[in-house]
Formats: structure tokens, C-alpha cells, sequence
């Protein structure tokens, strides 16, 4: 039983970006270090903005110069637009979501080895397999996929997206608290400290994510809060925070440096000072004192909503050490200290304005040539002038003309001749496109020079490999958002509660966390199935959805059985199991009982061992079956013959008694007539039952010996 105290956390601020009830306060100080704080963050994020702004765009139709498309419409001219672009956006989005992520917890410190037990009773799991079903559950529930999605999207067109976590109540009618993660759909409202140093950002100490809204709205939802001007150095910090018809609201996120006493308790658990400190004396009643204390540097995050005159809301403070913003990046450049981020058209737009120039010019040149000319000497068509004029309009099927001495037929010219320099250059800047992006025609699904699978697969992966940065970047901001949750969880999730728990087929379970029971031993009441206890690490694994992973297996198992027909004999459960038609589940149900049971998990014999009939005795169990029905037998005869014997000895009695009886009658009665014939009958019947006795005896004792 683990007799762990559960800490109280206190309250806890609920975070979500929709506007909440508002409270007043103000602090210049604090207004004028976020208003330079968000001056030196947009700043540093200017050029990252302005790039993916200009990307994205390009990405989806605008590639052309606005004075140069604007002067060669004036002219007449073509301005082409083959875009390239997308397909190879929407081939590494799609890559992306034919896998699938999964946030893992590793436990690397104290109670590592607790179980939790299902409501139902029938399935333990550790902690860390709760963390990771929690964290699924919360994904679902949150629709992370699309989020996780968008975020990818936006880093690959332009560089970054972002993704955050939140806490909302779970229902409407609740005071608990769940957690929610979701992506930020305009990817320019949100700044970040530049002076962060980790590659996850994990160690900014402040960011905004903003919002416009008109002057309007804003009175509507804060009509106490103030809109004014300010003056002299200040003025300049407002700049971007309004104008004459919106006003930005900003939620801003502060990390800050606090001291905390750390204290090792003699049971092995640390814990901090001031959670621990209600709950001294309980733990002094359980023999658990304070061996050794120190202070420790930690953070504290603090959440506001704030214009550039007023907080709106704040301060809320985060269940963790770390700001709940997980960005999603592209390909970095780092220059001087300054970062530059990417997304995958960035090299390849020069390429594609070529592209599009060089089929411009070769559409422009044949527009323009002449349609193949017929030759002819005037006097030989004279009279036919109206057909003639018509030759290249119409489809004559003849063309009459008047034969002159000396005067050849009409002839026709060669058509004008394909412009293939333009061509050739166009087909150049089309290969410049692939090798600045790294992605060839294999990896299109277009044929190419590679003619064997082996090529074409090596091919595709020469792709993965010049685009895998985009991926592990997600992978890193998942990572990232699994910490958030490693922190967050114990302090959302600390209150006796059933949670769902999500698992990677589908399935699901529930558990009852925090739950106070009473300890028969001690006598004092102790929580069972605490988050809180041990220390996780986050990993994250990238692999095929569950659903394509199943249909592998299935292929690989079906694969394998043909080989080696004898998988099919021990494996026939898993082969049904891996079919997607309905009943599958059932059908494995019944093939898994015909396997010999030293083949089974031991989950399974256990299972199977409630349900199965006694197993048959043993040879030796037999016979000593049969030895032992042998003796009772024999014990059994034994009490039948002492039986008989003493039915016998009551017969000779009755009969000695009734021969006694008849010797003392008068001699008178044996001188009567008829006397003698009576005495013979009387000795007649008694001999008649004396042999029926006997024979019936015999007749029992050799039914019994088996005679």
C-alpha cells in the first residue's frame, strides 16, 4: 500500500485564450517593461514575420512582381503562374500525417515501480503507462492531431508554428480542471524572448500571443479599462499595440526566479518546504521526519492579459516551471546570435520564378509567330480570293486555283518552329526547384531515371533524409508539450477523481486517482494511486498509424506463414487478431483456446485456467483412484457380509425358538390324528427357508467379488 501524503497545490487559475472575468489592477512598471519586452521580441521576430509572410504567399499563387506583373499586362504580355510549390508542401504534410507521434514517459526516480488498479479490478498499470493514457486521453479530447497538424503546416510553408497547453474546466457543470493543447491559428501573433538559448525555447522568460479587436469590442468586453496616450520616452513603446480602429490585447506569460527550501524526508521522498509543511505533523505520526534541507533556485510562471495601458486580467500563476508555448520549427539559421527560420519553398522561389518566366516567354513567342503561310502567284487565285482568305479559318477540303503557264502551284510553309531555348531553360529551372528543396521524382510518385525498387527506395529516401528536419522539429516541440503535461498533470489531476485512460488501438480503461483510504495497521488515512509520486522523462516515438501498423503486421504474419507454415499453428489468435472484418476479436478468442497452453502468456493461461474444466488425472492418479475405490469396496463387503452374517444368527434363533415350542406341546396333541404329517410339513418349510437364505447369501457374495 503506499503510504504516501498527498500535498495540497491549492488553487488552481484556469489559462485559456478566450476573454474571461475581468479584474482590475495596474502597475506602471510592470505595463512598461512588457511594453519593451514585446518592442524587442518583435524585433528580433521582423524578419522571420516578414519571410513567412512572403512565403506562404508565394507558396499559393503570388509569384509574380507586382510592377512586373502589372507592366506586362499593360503590354499584353503572359504572366504564367506554374506552381510547383504545393505538391511539394502537401507531400511532406501528408508524410507527416500517415505517422503518427506518441509521447512516452520513462520513470527515473522514486516509485518507479507503483501500480494503479482499474475501477474494475482486473488490470494494474505503473504510473508511467497512466501518465502516457492521461496524455493520449487529453490529446483526444483536446483534437491535438489537428492542432499538431497545423502547427507542422505552418512550419513547413513558413518557418514556425506554435502550440500551447491550456487548462479549461472538464464539463460545464464542474469544478475540475483537465488539461487542453491546441495550436495558435495566426502564427504572427505570437513573440517569444530572443535571448532564449535552448532549441525548444524551454527557457524563455516571456512571450505574448495577441489579438486585434476593434475599439468596440474592446469597450463591450472591458468597459472600465483605460485607452489614453503616453508620453515622451513611453510613446515609442506603444507603437503597433493600436490604431485608429483596433487595440491589441495580449496574453503575456512571465517567468520568473524564486528561492525554495527543498527537504528530504527519512522515508527517501523530497518534497518542497512549503507543500509539505501542513502535513509535518501527519508524517511525524507515520515516523517520517525531515532529514536534510536546502534552498533550491526555481521558477515560478505567471500569466497576464494586458493592453499597453492597463492588465486586464492577471496575475494567474501556471502549474509549472516553464512557459506552456511549444514552437514548431523549420529549417534554422543561426547568424551573429540572431535566428532565421525557414520553411521548405524558401530556396526554391528563384527557381520557380524562372520557371514561370521562361514558360511565359515560350507561350509569348508562339502566340506571336505566324500560322504556316500558303504561297501562291496572284493570277493563279484571283477568282478564288474569298476561299483563300480563308485557309486558315476553315477546314476547305479543296482549295481551287487556276493553273498559269509558267506559274508553279500553291505551296505551304513549314510552321513555326518550337522555342526551345525558353524550353530548355524552363526544364532546367524545373530540376533547380527539386535539388533546392531535396525532393526528386521518386518521392512525387513521378517516373524517373530509377528503374529498380531498390532505386526508387533509396531515391525517396535521399528525400526523407534532405526533409527529416521539419519532422524532428515536431518531434521536438511534442517532446516539449509531453514535459508541460509531466508537470502539469499531478497538480491539475489532485483531487479523488475517475479518469479515462486512452490506449493506441482504441480502447480505453478508468481509474480512480488520489483516493483516501484508511490504513488497518497504522490507523491513519493514507492516498493511494497519487500522481505525484516519482520523476518521469518524456520521449517521443514516431512510427504509422495504429491502423497502418496493423494492416504491416498482418501482411509481414501472412508473409511469414507461408514460409513457415507452423506460425499458423501456433499463432492463429494473432493472424485473426490483425484482420480488420468484424468479429475478428471474437474468432481470435476461440483460436487462442486451441493453442497448447505452455504457449500462452502467462496473462492468458491465468485467464484461461478460471474458465477451463479439471484437468485429467494422470496415469498414477488413476490407479490410485482405482486402488482406493478398491478398498472401499472391500470396506463396503466387509459391512454387507457382517449384516448378512448377523441376519443369519437372528434366523437359527427364531428357529431354535420355534423348535422349542413345539417340543413342549401336550402328548396328547402328538397322538391326534394327523399329528406326524403336520410336524413333517412344519420341518419341510423351515428346511425350504433355510436354503432360500443360503441361496440368496451366495447370489449377494458373488455379485459383490465379481463373479
Amino acid at each position: 500500500m503506499d503510504g504516501s501524503i498527498k500535498l495540497n497545490y491549492g488553487e488552481k487559475d484556469i489559462i485559456k485564450s478566450k476573454p474571461i472575468e475581468l479584474r482590475d489592477a495596474g502597475v506602471e512598471g510592470f505595463l512598461k517593461e512588457a511594453r519593451e519586452r514585446a518592442k524587442t521580441a518583435t524585433t528580433a521576430w521582423k524578419d522571420n514575420f516578414a519571410s513567412a509572410e512572403e512565403d506562404v504567399l508565394f507558396a499559393y499563387g503570388e509569384q509574380w512582381d507586382d510592377a512586373a506583373k502589372r507592366e506586362r499586362m499593360q503590354e499584353g504580355r503572359p504572366t504564367l503562374t506554374l506552381n510547383k510549390m504545393g505538391q511539394y508542401i502537401y507531400r511532406l504534410i501528408g508524410d507527416q500525417r500517415q505517422n503518427v507521434q506518441t509521447i512516452k514517459f520513462h520513470a527515473v526516480q522514486g516509485n518507479s515501480n507503483a501500480k494503479m488498479q482499474n475501477t474494475a479490478g482486473t488490470k494494474d498499470y505503473s504510473v508511467s503507462q497512466v501518465y502516457e493514457a492521461i496524455t493520449r486521453n487529453i490529446e483526444i479530447t483536446s483534437n491535438a492531431n489537428y492542432h499538431y497538424k497545423t502547427a507542422y503546416q505552418h512550419a513547413v510553408e513558413g518557418g514556425f508554428g506554435w502550440l500551447r497547453v491550456l487548462t479549461d474546466y472538464s464539463q460545464s457543470d464542474s469544478f475540475e480542471l483537465d488539461l487542453k493543447i491546441e495550436s495558435v491559428r495566426n502564427r504572427w501573433s505570437v513573440v517569444v524572448d530572443p535571448y532564449s538559448k535552448e532549441p525548444d525555447y524551454s527557457d524563455m522568460n516571456y512571450a505574448f500571443i495577441s489579438e486585434r479587436i476593434s475599439r468596440e469590442e474592446f469597450n463591450k468586453r472591458y468597459p472600465d479599462k483605460r485607452i489614453g496616450e503616453l508620453q515622451g520616452a513611453d510613446a515609442d513603446t506603444v507603437v503597433n499595440w493600436s490604431d485608429e480602429n483596433t487595440i491589441k490585447v495580449s496574453e503575456y506569460f512571465v517567468r520568473r526566479p524564486i528561492t525554495k527550501e527543498l527537504v528530504l524526508m527519512t522515508n527517501g521522498e523530497t518534497y518542497w518546504y512549503d507543500d509539505v509543511k501542513p502535513v509535518l505533523d501527519e508524517l511525524a505520526g507515520q515516523g517520517v521526519t525531515i532529514q536534510r534541507q536546502r534552498k533550491v533556485q526555481t521558477w515560478k510562471v505567471e500569466w497576464y492579459k494586458i493592453t499597453a495601458w492597463d492588465i486586464l486580467e492577471g496575475p494567474k500563476q501556471w502549474c509549472g516551471t516553464t512557459i506552456p508555448i511549444a514552437p514548431v520549427l523549420g529549417k534554422e539559421i543561426d547568424v551573429k546570435g540572431q535566428r532565421y527560420f525557414r520553411g521548405v519553398i524558401n530556396e526554391a522561389k528563384d527557381a520557380q520564378r524562372m520557371l514561370n518566366y521562361w514558360q511565359s516567354a515560350a507561350t509569348e513567342r508562339v502566340a506571336l509567330a505566324p500560322k504556316s503561310p500558303w504561297v501562291a502567284d496572284a493570277r493563279s487565285i484571283e477568282d478564288y480570293q474569298e476561299i483563300w482568305k480563308s485557309a486558315n479559318i476553315k477546314n476547305w477540303s479543296v482549295l481551287p486555283y487556276k493553273a498559269v503557264a509558267g506559274i508553279n502551284p500553291p505551296t505551304r510553309q513549314d510552321p513555326p518552329s518550337m522555342p526551345s531555348a525558353e524550353l530548355q531553360i524552363a526544364t532546367l529551372a524545373e530540376e533547380g526547384i527539386k535539388s533546392s528543396i531535396g525532393i526528386y521524382d521518386a518521392m512525387l510518385g513521378n517516373k524517373s531515371q530509377e528503374q529498380s525498387g531498390r532505386a526508387i527506395i533509396a531515391r525517396q529516401q535521399q528525400g526523407d533524409t534532405a526533409t527529416y528536419i521539419f519532422t524532428d522539429n515536431l518531434v521536438m516541440a511534442q517532446r516539449r508539450i509531453g514535459r508541460i503535461l509531466c508537470e502539469a498533470i499531478p497538480v491539475i489531476y489532485d483531487s479523488n477523481r475517475i479518469i479515462r485512460l486512452a490506449f493506441p488501438d482504441g480502447s480505453g480503461d478508468f481509474v480512480e486517482i488520489n483516493k483516501t483510504i484508511r490504513d488497518e495497521q497504522t490507523g491513519m488515512d493514507v492516498v493511494i494511486h497519487d500522481l505525484s509520486t516519482g520523476k518521469y522523462d518524456v520521449v517521443v516515438e514516431t512510427g504509422p498509424q495504429y491502423s497502418t501498423q496493423r494492416q504491416a503486421s498482418q501482411d509481414a504474419i501472412m508473409q511469414l506463414a507461408q514460409v513457415i507454415p507452423q506460425v499458423a499453428q501456433v499463432a492463429p489468435d494473432i493472424i485473426a487478431m490483425n484482420v480488420d472484418a468484424p468479429n475478428m476479436s471474437v474468432l481470435s478468442d476461440r483460436l487462442k483456446k486451441t493453442i497448447p497452453t505452455n504457449m500462452l502468456s502467462k496473462e492468458d493461461q491465468e485467464e484461461f485456467a478460471k474458465d477451463a474444466p479439471p484437468p485429467q488425472p494422470t496415469p498414477e492418479q488413476q490407479q490410485a483412484q482405482i486402488e482406493m475405490q478398491s478398498a472401499q469396496q472391500e470396506q463396503q463387503f466387509n459391512l454387507q457380509m457382517q449384516q448378512l452374517k448377523l441376519q443369519e444368527a437372528q434366523l437359527k434363533f427364531q428357529t431354535e425358538q420355534l423348535k422349542a415350542q413345539q417340543s413342549v406341546q401336550p402328548e396328547r396333541e402328538e397322538k391326534e390324528e394327523g399329528h406326524e404329517d403336520e410336524t413333517q410339513d412344519k420341518a419341510m418349510i423351515q428346511e425350504m427357508v433355510n436354503e432360500a437364505v443360503s441361496e440368496a447369501l451366495a447370489q449377494y457374495i458373488a455379485s459383490q467379488r465379481g463373479v
